[in-house]
């Protein structure tokens, strides 16, 4: 077995020489914006009665999913958008302000780790071109079963995340409405199940997308309002100490933060300490979003740029958010997390209107990419225990001199088109040839080869499972979101690029395999620490809740 390359080593110089290069053999690449940065050696070889006839042969390439690519910028948008959206609204504004210190020290380590993840996730891909963490997960140990756990598990934690975004985006917009029409009335104060089936039925369409490259539309807006954020923030502090208030630039009506799905009392440590480690958790699609860059990246250095990027901008910005809110200094129990939202929805603020309808802004924007990723999960599970495709896939490009020469799953229709009856001039000026074509379609995952009604029928049983745990505010659920993102946050940051990165340089490189093994188990007692600290809180919360009269 030959000895597994080192992110910094090339990857073509692997594949040089075993896979048939088709710019020689007659089958040139089509030059689109889609295909013309894609090298052969990223293709399984066609057939080779089909290059009986090298002159008359135009392959077809068909991309399934998209029939763009995208660049570097797009690609941090995408990422920044999935990871960072509003993330930023959960992040505890009463730590932020008494434990400023201990906020940046973590910030700056979930950084430092974030890109540690990035880089392991990337030195993998230069090994095997995988495209997720399923992938990664049976090349390494053969078990169809890594596959239906790893899918599971993140298909439950997205979906109720989901869930949470859209109540959330249901309770806002019910205050929103309340304060413009400044009081409540019984009918307002029990819309929030009516307006969140509203919301849900605006948001059906978009969620429907399933090319995550046309979501690159709503990184515009996601990233506008969360300037305009920045911009309400300041405003609103110029505006308090322009009349002279030196301390408490706003007023939370803590009274009112049970009514906010998300609120949560009990330790402060316990609930704030994973909320600021899960800040820079995007790795689950860095996969996904490097499979599909317009130029090949053999090496992954293109990858740990975008992933670099991204989170030097995520910590940027987490930062400015650190110094904006050291400014909020707000009285508070022991026991009571205040959230960032606070400060949006319950702080009087001078610009309070505007920011909340950002706010709602962003949720809405932000939405569809978390189902996007839920629903993807759940067809790599059920295409996986109906099919096999995953696993058949990745069979096969074992097969292949014992590595993969491929950079995306593709199936090679081996049907031929009828002749074209017109008379084409080609580039050389020849016209009256009758040309064949040889349909070659390729698939970023290779559950996009189900059927078409079986996709709509998985997204729309998906889809009101997802809106009825929001409509009917099934608080069990909503409660669970904060267990899974302890247990599928440090496994995707941690445990799975650590664990395969060692096992890909097991026999090879030491250092890099217990470097490996380390970083791994340091994200299993990151799962553990995380889910004691908020089992513990929760108990905690329990007692402390009065009961009631």
């Amino acid at each position: 077995m030959h000895a597994i390359q080192h992110l910094t080593q090339p990857f073509d110089s692997q594949i040089e020489g075993q896979m048939p290069n088709f710019s020689q053999s007659g089958v040139a690449m089509n030059e689109d914006s889609s295909t013309s940065n894609v090298k052969s050696s990223h293709y399984l070889p066609i057939p080779e009665e089909s290059n009986q006839s090298k002159g008359d042969l135009q392959p077809q390439v068909e991309y399934r999913e998209s029939g763009e690519k995208i660049d570097d910028k797009t690609a941090v948008l995408i990422l920044l958008s999935i990871s960072f959206g509003v993330g930023y609204l959960f992040l505890p504004l009463s730590f932020f302000v008494k434990e400023a210190v201990i906020s940046g020290t973590l910030l700056l380590f979930n950084f430092i780790s974030g890109f540690i993840s990035v880089y392991m996730l990337m030195d993998i891909r230069a090994q095997v071109n995988l495209g997720s963490f399923q992938e990664v997960a049976y090349y390494i140990s053969g078990q169809r079963s890594t596959i239906l756990a790893v899918s599971t598990l993140f298909a439950l934690f997205f979906t109720i995340n989901c869930s949470v975004y859209l109540q959330l985006m249901g309770k806002f917009t019910q205050q929103f409405i309340i304060k413009l029409v400044g009081h409540s009335t019984p009918f307002l104060n029990n819309s929030m199940p009516l307006i969140v089936f509203v919301e849900a039925l605006i948001l059906f369409p978009m969620c429907r997308v399933l090319n995550f490259q046309k979501f690159k539309i709503l990184t515009v807006p996601i990233l506008v309002t969360v300037v305009l954020m920045f911009m309400c923030l300041v405003g609103n502090l110029v505006d308090r100490i322009s009349l002279g208030l030196n301390s408490d630039f706003c007023s939370i009506m803590q009274q009112e933060n049970a009514s906010i799905p998300s609120a949560e009392f009990g330790l402060t440590y316990a609930n704030v300490i994973p909320s600021l480690c899960f800040a820079f958790g995007f790795q689950i699609y860095m996969l996904q979003v490097h499979k599909t860059l317009d130029k090949s990246d053999p090496n992954g250095r293109r990858g740990l740029k975008i992933g670099f990027w991204t989170l030097l901008i995520m910590f940027i910005l987490y930062g400015a958010l650190l110094l904006l809110t050291v400014a909020y200094q707000e009285p508070h129990t022991a026991n009571h997390v205040i959230y960032f939202y606070d400060i949006v929805f319950n702080a009087g603020t001078a610009f309070e209107i505007s920011s909340q309808l950002v706010v709602i802004i962003q949720l809405f924007c932000h939405t569809p990419f978390v189902f996007y990723i839920a629903q993807e999960q759940v067809l790599i599970l059920i295409d996986e225990v109906k099919r096999r495709s995953m696993s058949q896939m990745i069979d096969e490009m074992k097969d292949i001199n014992g590595k993969t020469a491929a950079a995306m799953y593709l199936t090679r229709q081996e049907r031929q088109t009828s002749a074209n009856n017109n008379e084409d001039e080609d580039k050389s000026g020849r016209s009256g040839k009758k040309q064949q074509h040889w349909q070659v379609t390729k698939y970023r995952l290779p559950h996009m080869t189900m059927e078409r009604n079986q996709l709509n029928v998985i997204f729309t049983i998906l889809y009101i499972f997802m809106a009825a745990i929001a409509i009917c505010q099934l608080q069990w659920f909503i409660n669970s979101v904060s267990v899974f993102g302890a247990t599928c946050v440090p496994l995707s940051i941690y445990v799975i690029p650590g664990y395969y990165y060692s096992k890909f340089h097991k026999g090879y490189d030491n250092k890099k395999y217990y470097f490996g093994q380390a970083f791994a188990w340091f994200g299993m007692g990151t799962m553990v620490t995380y889910t004691a600290l908020l089992l513990y809180s929760s108990a905690v919360t329990n007692q402390a809740t009065p009961a009631p009269m």
